[in-house]
């Protein structure tokens, strides 16, 4: 399952089986490094306390200002991974770590001491995240399908309704049905638990836009200097990289505003 993925990550690879008992967690990570690219940003990652252990992809850009926040509480780092600030983040704060995340992420930590794995998908879902319930117990999580059919116990079958709602020009991301039967994705600004047996216990949103401001009373010339501001400041926290960051100009406005500021 892990090396299906290998194009998402052809820098490292890592694995980690663990024995529960009567059932067993198994995480597999394939690495694209952007920063830290040495062995101590290899995942799955452990805390320091051996209590978690992470699976993440994606990138936290405000990664330094976290990574700040908790060293002021304490907390110690072995590597300048944005990996290893976020698994910190959720061992000091826990799930509400989702609201001090910007970036773009799925991950799963495991929390050995509880038994139970925590899921979550960033706000606007930039990065994938599709499971699915295995045949006898269990489930199974991958950032692209393929990687599911992988697993000796899945099997690829058409969702015939969505696949015919495709045909008549029906396309929907509102729900978690997939073109895959049995196979779901994990909807943006959510986040689930899943115990030790590979049950959803509890599945939330935790994010909704904010519509409720007072941003539209302001003079235009204050709105212009604050979207300028904003605009400005996601760019330089995307520029965040241990290698070389390269940008796509198609000629449109929007690539040709981000890559002048760039």
């Amino acid at each position: 399952m892990r090396d299906r993925l290998t194009h998402r990550g052809p820098d490292d690879c890592g694995q980690l089986i663990e024995d529960l008992g009567d059932t067993v967690m198994a995480m597999g990570h394939r690495r694209l490094s952007i920063l830290d690219l040495s062995t101590t940003g290899r995942q799955p990652m452990n805390d320091k306390s051996g209590r978690f252990v992470i699976s993440f992809n994606g990138e936290i850009y405000n990664y330094i200002e976290i990574r700040e926040e908790l060293l002021l509480k304490g907390y110690s780092f072995e590597s300048d991974t944005d990996t290893e600030v976020l698994l910190n983040a959720f061992a000091e704060w826990g799930q509400d770590c989702l609201y001090k995340l910007n970036g773009m992420f799925a991950f799963a930590i495991w929390d050995r001491k509880e038994k139970i794995l925590f899921v979550a998908r960033d706000r606007f879902g930039e990065k994938p995240l599709y499971y699915t319930s295995l045949p006898q117990l269990g489930i199974a999580f991958a950032s692209e399908a393929k990687a599911l059919f992988a697993h000796p116990d899945i099997e690829a079958k058409v969702n015939k309704n969505v696949a015919n709602d495709f045909i008549n020009g029906i396309t929907s991301y509102s729900n978690e049905e997939t073109f895959f039967e049995n196979v779901y994705r994990l909807q943006p600004a959510h986040a689930m638990l899943v115990n030790d047996k590979g049950e959803i216990v509890k599945k939330w949103r935790y994010w909704l836009p904010d519509y409720d401001t007072d941003l539209h009373k302001g003079k235009h010339a204050d709105l212009e200097k604050e979207f300028y501001d904003r605009l400005k400041k996601s760019v330089q926290l995307r520029l965040r990289s241990d290698v070389k960051v390269g940008t796509c100009l198609s000629g449109g406005l929007d690539s040709s505003v981000l890559t002048g500021m760039v």
